[in-house]
């Protein structure tokens, strides 16, 4: 399990597409740092802030990604 994920190893993990992860990093949704024309996201910070679920090693979307997708 990796501690730092592009938005594409999110967006698998969380059941979302890559193009709604590198949208919710742009507008500071996704807690998310820029490095040149990279998107990378910690696990640790996903987790904190209720976007990933740590599980027995295996993570999981929460109620977060569930309500940012009622919102459009």
């Amino acid at each position: 399990m990796n501690a730092i994920l592009t938005p594409a190893e999110y967006a698998r993990e969380a059941g979302r597409s890559k193009s709604w992860a590198v949208a919710r990093c742009a507008d500071g949704t996704l807690p998310a740092v820029r490095l040149g024309s990279r998107w990378l996201l910690r696990r640790a910070d996903l987790i904190r802030d209720g976007w990933l679920l740590a599980h027995n090693g295996e993570s999981a979307a929460t109620g977060k990604v569930a309500a940012a997708e009622r919102e459009g």
